[in-house]
């Protein structure tokens, strides 16, 4: 029977279980939030929920139901484990939380992450919390309606661990009514698999891609001829990657507004980073040097 309980931040976790037919259990955990700030403002909220409905075996599909329309906009929705106790929030969380292990980032029109059966994004064994850090921002006035992060837990005969890594490229001072482009090369530490991409950048971004070079050479991951920030969809690649290969993120902006334009975490700055959901996971941030 599913239950259900309504704190004083709007914070609701959902539990319902089924019996499968080979003994597990096919099960979800639902996640509710909300992020809420005065009009015309913007920031990053924080929510903590306990991690003890999730099994070691993972988390195999996420579906995000962010605000739908309304006064309240999601620029993204990271999901963290934390070794420790964290505050059901909202709380202001400028900073990643110390020892937060990232394992997915929602962003606008990302759609839901569905991994094949045999695989999961696994939480650290000492995972006590999970947090949801929103970076919301309010265009008018009204209620805050609800978001929801829904995790379809993994059947123990997962056996691939997967986990969320990135990588960020180089965003210059984007000089007003300019074109800018800025190219990362990193050559690859370590091998893995990756199954999902996700190419990000703010309002000003015109075009993204993301490519790798092999012995066999060049082939493309992402490729986005034309940036839609409300539209950033993942690719599935469910593609190996080897120690030594070379991966480019290149990043192109058009600023046009009549002030210069930096990086940074808010909506009216930039960035350039692609995410991924790979196995073996690699962490935060993906292993790799310059190129």
């Amino acid at each position: 029977m599913p239950r259900s309980l309504l704190t004083g931040a709007a914070l609701l976790v959902v539990f319902s279980a089924a019996a499968c037919d080979d003994g597990a259990r096919d099960a979800s955990v639902t996640l509710e939030f909300r992020p809420n700030v005065a009009v015309g403002e913007e920031a990053y909220l924080c929510f903590g929920f306990d991690a003890g409905a999730v099994p070691t075996a993972g988390i195999n599909r996420i579906d995000w139901a962010p605000p739908d329309g309304g006064p309240i906009a999601l620029h993204h929705a990271k999901l963290y484990a934390l070794p420790s106790a964290y505050p059901r929030g909202p709380i202001p969380c400028d900073q990643q939380p110390t020892g937060a292990v990232p394992l997915h980032t929602w962003l606008p029109g990302g759609g839901s992450l569905s991994l094949p059966d045999d695989v999961a994004v696994t939480p650290p064994s000492d995972t006590v919390s999970l947090v949801i850090e929103a970076h919301v921002f309010r265009g008018g006035s009204g209620e805050a309606p609800v978001a929801r992060a829904r995790l379809g837990l993994a059947r123990a005969t997962a056996a691939i661990r997967a986990g969320w890594t990135a990588r960020s490229g180089i965003v210059p001072a984007l000089r007003p009514h300019h074109l800018e482009t800025s190219t990362d090369r990193c050559v690859v530490a370590a091998p893995f698999h990756v199954f999902v991409a996700w190419p990000h950048e703010h309002l000003l971004g015109r075009s993204f891609q993301a490519a790798l070079t092999t012995g066999a050479g060049a082939a493309t991951l992402i490729d986005v001829p034309s940036w839609n920030f409300a539209a950033e969809a993942p690719s599935v690649l469910d593609r190996d990657v080897a120690a030594g290969d070379l991966l480019d993120v290149t990043c192109t902006w058009f600023n046009s507004t009549d002030d210069y334009v930096l990086p940074g975490p808010k909506t009216t700055d930039e960035m350039c980073g692609l995410g991924m959901i790979v196995s073996p996971p690699l962490g935060a941030r993906l292993p790799c040097t310059a190129g």
